[in-house]
């Protein structure tokens, strides 16, 4: 069987460098401690934090650095975490980080309950007689902002504590899927077997163009994932049930309110994102379902076949080709933001390996102080590269942010966080198209580009449809059984697909595939993210440098304005109907070129 590496087999070079945060694990336990113990320096700003301009501006340095470090402790653990999760030592690093994060929030909740007792003109009035406070503005901002959904100091004091506890859901998930399920095996059109894991699904299995080998690895994950069910079901229904109870104590409407506060969207914009992307989209999706169909060759498209690559040979693309291309494609945007992606790529801030025991999925994290490392595994073609300039995209404004902000207003919302990653795909794709005059070359750059679009409009899509469904169940007091989370999936995915998908009971597991239901309302924020790419990537096609130069501004801004306004400074109006909608006919266009491009079924 093709199998994955050992992670003690992988090449260095195909690793991330975790010695930026620290040279050892010694050192890194020794800052865990150290940590720990910084929390009562802390305390001693506890009845005091608004008594004066400068003990608040005391205050909040002492706790932005107390922060910074305890990220830095979190972000070693949690990365060795995802690249071994089958690792006992690893599991148990990732088990203390979270207790010091529990820790740590429990003792640093006073300094929130004393911002939020100042009133305004006070507020008002330190801000104007300490320059030193205008680094926290937006954060005290923000405090203010929560004020009527804050609780008693004592019991904001135990829902910290519980901090820990509130992550289990996701944690166990995480664990289970990644050490303790067993996929079967995959077998492809020539009778060779693969090793199946989530991760590979993804990036390898999903995407490839024998039809066997990706329908039989769609089979392995439900098979993998059924007997556990009923257990991941418990589980996602206790994630859902503890928002839900946190939302009625803390006085908001709903859980889903509750969440998009803290991105500071309204339920309006989310209801109406969800409802009119998926109107306007599945017209162009069933069409390009049936092409899918004609050029596979296969009898009914079914959700498996929807990512898969066209038949044909691809050209290998090294890592090495991949990094050129990515330098090249974001040559108009300048010697800094090109800066960041070659300092990734060329200084070990990416983990590329495909070894046994890593977590699915890809991401970008950002340790302020230190620098974003990307997880994207390898996968040596067009998509893969297109995967490695997302997470390029997310490193690019977390670097640039990082550098321009303190932390507490480094981190964009989740609502804007999306764009700069699709921004810099379509970047990639740009330049992939202009290189080559080769049609069946152009074909593949437009086909894989489109991957990106089923993956972050329509799949996340269906995702933020079902997190709706749930939440507004157990709102009403319903359960969330393995049953209820079935028939919502495949009625969401009938909708969607009409007839130009065959519907076959393995995609009644399609709610286990992933982690992001356990991460609050994320999934519909892709959306939001690719209509303003979309966006301001027709700005710089029709402006050039004007354009770049506002959108490194939007990089740099972090989390300083409310997302909406980041975007109103781009020019971007994402209260307009009309942004959506200039997406949808985008992905339009997309479809449009591949029917008229689509090779002949041989």
């Amino acid at each position: 069987m093709a199998d994955q590496l050992a992670r003690s087999d992988v090449p260095v070079e195909h690793t991330w460098d975790l010695t930026d945060l620290f040279p050892d694990r010694a050192a890194w336990d020794a800052e865990r401690e150290a940590v720990r113990g910084a929390v009562g320096g802390l305390a001693a700003y506890q009845g005091r934090v608004g008594e004066s301009a400068e003990t608040l501006r005391g205050a909040l340095e002492a706790d932005e650095a107390l922060l910074a470090r305890l990220q830095r402790v979190f972000a070693y653990a949690s990365l060795g975490y995802a690249v071994e999760q089958s690792e006992p030592e690893r599991q148990a690093d990732a088990a203390r980080a979270q207790q010091l994060a529990s820790e740590v929030g429990r003792g640093r909740t006073f300094l929130d309950d004393e911002i939020s007792a100042l009133d305004l003109p006070t507020v008002e009035a330190y801000l104007a007689a300490e320059p030193g406070l205008e680094p926290y503005a937006r954060r005290i901002e923000r405090i203010l902002r929560d004020k009527p959904h804050r609780l008693s100091s004592e019991t904001e004091q135990v829902l910290a504590s519980f901090g820990e506890a509130f992550q289990t859901p996701f944690n166990v998930y995480q664990r289970a899927t990644g050490a303790d399920v067993d996929f079967p095996p995959a077998t492809d059109s020539r009778g060779e077997e693969y090793a199946v894991t989530l991760g590979r699904h993804m990036f390898t299995f999903s995407p490839s163009p024998d039809t066997t080998l990706r329908r039989a690895a769609y089979t392995s994950l439900a098979d993998g994932l059924t007997p556990y069910r009923n257990t991941l079901a418990a589980t996602l229904a206790a994630r859902v049930r503890n928002a839900v109870i946190e939302a009625r104590v803390r006085g908001f409407a709903s859980a889903i309110d509750m969440d998009l506060h803290g991105q500071e969207v309204t339920h309006q914009a989310f209801d109406a994102l969800i409802d009119g992307i998926s109107t306007g989209l599945a017209p162009h999706m069933q069409r390009f379902a049936r092409l899918q169909q004609r050029v596979l060759g296969v009898e009914r498209t079914r959700i498996a076949d929807i990512g898969a690559s066209w038949p044909g040979d691809e050209p290998e693309l090294s890592y090495e080709q991949a990094h050129r291309l990515i330098l090249e494609a974001t040559e108009p945007m300048g010697a800094e933001y090109r800066q960041v992606m070659d300092d990734a790529l060329s200084r070990r801030w990416v983990d590329r390996a495909d070894n046994a025991g890593r977590r699915g999925g890809a991401f970008c994290s950002s340790v302020y102080g230190v620098h974003p490392y990307v997880f994207a595994t390898w996968t040596g073609n067009l998509r893969g590269a297109y995967i490695l300039a997302h997470e390029l995209g997310h490193a690019v404004q977390g670097q640039l942010s990082m550098r321009n902000n303190p932390l507490g207003r480094a981190r964009p919302s989740l609502y804007a966080i999306e764009a700069p990653s699709t921004f810099n795909e379509l970047l990639l794709a740009q330049r992939l198209l202009a290189k080559s005059d080769d049609e069946r070359y152009r074909r593949r750059v437009i086909k894989a580009l489109m991957a990106t679009f089923h993956r972050n409009f329509v799949v996340h899509l269906q995702k933020a449809q079902l997190q709706r469904s749930i939440y507004a169940l157990a709102e009403e007091g319903g359960v969330i059984t393995a049953d209820v989370l079935d028939r919502t999936s495949t009625a969401i995915l009938e909708a969607f697909w009409g007839d130009s998908v065959e519907l076959v009971p393995e995609d009644r597991t399609i709610w286990m595939h992933e982690a992001h239901y356990y991460m609050g309302m994320y999934p519909y924020t892709y959306s939001a993210g690719l209509t303003a790419a979309v966006a301001a990537f027709g700005m710089l096609d029709r402006e050039g440098g004007a354009a770049a130069e506002r959108w490194i501004r939007f990089l740099k801004a972090g989390g300083s304005k409310d997302p909406v306004a980041l975007f109103a400074d781009v020019g971007i109006d994402m209260t307009d109907a009309r942004t959506v909608q200039h997406a949808i006919d985008h992905v339009g266009a997309l479809v449009d070129r591949l029917e008229g491009e689509a090779p002949a079924r041989a």
